[in-house]
């Protein structure tokens, strides 16, 4: 501000305006003005260009005595140009890593408040958080070897298997690693199972970065794993590299796909830091995979979709997902053969909607296959908690509503005009509550008639069962059979196969899973910053930020003028791999077909990167929705 206040008061006085200078309204010398009146966003490219360079002052063409005037002055705005420019780069890290920081200062403060309350009433109540286990053992163990660990707990591992190991977190890697060091050093091999490729549970503090890194002597040093003792042992890396799976043609397909991918990636990351992006290519250097099958079967499709006059996005997605599912079924495959996956659970309900209310077709999501979301099983239990407690006030209001509902079969239930409990409820309260529990349940069945219900058969019999098990070892007293409901049986699953209908469920719970078709909608998540609100843990290693030891910082691309640009990077580079491998394991559920839809021009998204690939492999334009890739033929 200064800088623009003292250079725009020596223009006026030298007699001269913005306009009268090289550019004229459009002027480098407006950015003085915006200076002074603190409007200044960046340094324009043309004031930069100005600096010790007269020509970019002045043209041929102007007036003679004017020319003369910007001669005259020159020499001291240039120097303050210079001088403003050089203070602003220096100090323009610094102003951004004030401004990022301050955005969640007070939030940071809340916080630490909150954790010193948690802490004292955990100390005051003797209790312990479950997360705080895996820092208590690291603790226990630091600076010592594991003979101490094995002579506290009076046991002995030679042999290590450590499976999933791409979900490691660091400081469970800390702690297993004395383990495997221990049987080590007296010739005991162990072994670690795990895919980089499949990594995507981060926000569980899994750090696909150790695994990448075991074998590597590059990558151990960027994971700090250079100095561990480990090193001194062999590191005999096998790659399984048959896919029993899938048909060949998604095998190929997956092979490409990725690798085009990565080259991809790596030419962003390549463009901008003029180097490789090693880490990357480490991870998906074992993508490509061999087929045992000698036939070419299996079928891929990927459409890119774009809103017209009549339909959005969505709409757009449902129909070509609704005329697919159309198709499949006319071909001859099975409605328990389609699963849906997606990539945010908000995607769930839209889907299943309009394949039941326009396509009439069952879908069952994951959630569908917990006894908690039977009605006939929720209003057994609020039958028990009524007869348990007669003032739970709320469990009768909830009982009361799903009576009314199965009773009339109505779909939008109001609570203030609540149907009646029958009376062979009502009158025999302490009756029933000192029968034994099976055969209250089967009198409360009776009772609330419900075998009106449709489709809970599967949900029942597993019901009944797992309360024949439970009181092999306990009493029928109500309250304890509740509370093992709500902490365990609750959230017990039936076998999906007894369930008739079209699978839906998120990416993350299909992890592990196969799966005869499968459809991939909505493929067209951020491979950055997805949620607008993502934060960044950053330790400050410059003063006087330094005086926190860790803050929160939302990730923008801000991070790379402030003195969090190295944090912003490696995040970078983890949302990379975070959604490159969520794509991963999407694609390789399939095990007959495989069907995408992204959403045509959209950048910075998975779907741009899909059809960037696609169009390197084909030589075809796909991402603007002119194309289809199809691979094979539908296969049954």
């Amino acid at each position: 501000e200064t800088f623009g206040q003292s250079a725009c008061r020596y223009i006026e006085e030298s007699g001269l305006h913005a306009e009268d200078f090289k550019g004229g309204k459009r002027s480098f010398i407006n950015y003085f003005y915006k200076l002074r009146d603190k409007g200044l966003d960046k340094i324009p490219d043309s004031a930069r260009k100005a600096i010790d360079n007269p020509d970019e002052w002045v043209t041929k063409k102007q007036d003679s005595s004017l020319r003369a005037l910007i001669e005259n002055v020159y020499p001291e705005l240039n120097t303050s140009l210079r001088e403003s420019v050089e203070y602003y780069d220096k100090n323009l890290p610094d102003y951004v890593s004030a401004v990022l920081l301050s955005k969640n200062l007070y939030q940071l403060g809340i916080l630490n408040d909150l954790y010193g309350a948690v802490r004292d009433y955990c100390d005051e109540k003797g209790l312990m958080l479950l997360s705080d286990t895996t820092r208590l053992l690291n603790m226990l163990i630091a600076g010592n070897d594991t003979s101490f660990l094995f002579e506290k707990t009076g046991n002995f591992y030679k042999h290590i298997m450590i499976d999933e190991f791409q979900d490691t977190s660091r400081m469970q890697w800390d702690n297993f690693r004395l383990l495997l060091l221990e049987g080590l050093s007296q010739g005991a091999d162990s072994l670690i199972v795990g895919d980089v490729k499949q990594s995507i549970y981060r926000w569980r503090n899994g750090d696909w970065g150790i695994l990448n890194s075991l074998g590597n002597e590059e990558l151990k040093m960027e994971n700090r794993e250079s100095s561990s003792p480990l090193n001194n042992f062999p590191v005999r890396v096998e790659t399984l590299k048959t896919n029993r799976r899938s048909e060949t043609n998604i095998i190929r397909f997956n092979n490409q796909v990725f690798t085009a991918a990565i080259d991809y990636l790596n030419a962003l990351h390549l463009n901008e830091l003029k180097e490789d992006c090693l880490p990357l290519k480490r991870a998906y250097a074992d993508v490509v995979q061999e087929s045992p099958k000698n036939t070419e079967y299996g079928y891929v499709k990927a459409a890119f979709l774009e809103p017209d006059d009549e339909h959005n996005y969505t709409e757009q997605t449902l129909l070509a997902l609704g005329e697919e599912v159309q198709r499949l079924l006319e071909e001859g495959v099975t409605l328990n053969d389609i699963t849906i996956l997606v990539r945010k659970n908000k995607n769930i309900p839209p889907i299943a909607d309009y394949f039941d209310k326009e396509l009439h077709l069952s879908v069952v999501s994951d959630e569908a296959f917990r006894l908690d979301a039977s009605l006939a099983i929720c209003m057994l239990m609020d039958a028990l908690r009524c007869l348990s407690n007669p003032e739970n006030k709320i469990a009768e209001a909830a009982l009361m509503e799903n009576y009314k509902l199965q009773m009339t079969n109505d779909e939008q239930p109001k609570f203030t005009t609540a149907t009646p409990l029958p009376e062979a409820f009502t009158s025999r309260r302490e009756t029933l509550r000192l029968m034994p529990l099976y055969e209250l349940l089967e009198e409360l069945f009776s009772i609330f008639g419900m075998s009106r219900i449709e489709k809970q058969d599967a949900y029942l019999f597993s019901f009944f069962d797992a309360v024949t098990e439970y009181l092999q070892s306990n009493s029928s007293e109500l309250s304890a059979f509740i509370t093992y409901w709500e902490e365990k049986l609750g959230s017990k699953t039936i076998p999906s196969g007894e369930v008739e209908g079209i699978r839906i469920l998120s990416i993350h719970k299909s992890k592990g899973l196969e799966y005869h078709t499968v459809l991939l909608p909505f493929c067209d998540w951020k491979m950055e910053n997805e949620t607008y609100n993502h934060l960044v843990w950053c330790a400050p290693r410059q003063a006087p930020f330094s005086d926190l030891d860790i803050v929160p910082i939302n990730y923008s691309t801000a991070m790379q003028q402030s003195i969090y640009r190295e944090e912003f990077l490696n995040e970078r580079l983890q949302l990379w791999v975070d959604n490159l491998n969520l794509l991963y394991v999407a694609f390789t559920r399939a095990k007959k077909n495989l069907i995408i839809y992204g959403k045509a021009e959209q950048k910075g998204t998975v779907s741009e990167l899909l059809g960037s690939a696609l169009s390197d492999m084909t030589g075809k334009s796909y991402a603007t929705g002119e194309e289809i890739y199809e691979l094979g033929t539908l296969y049954l």
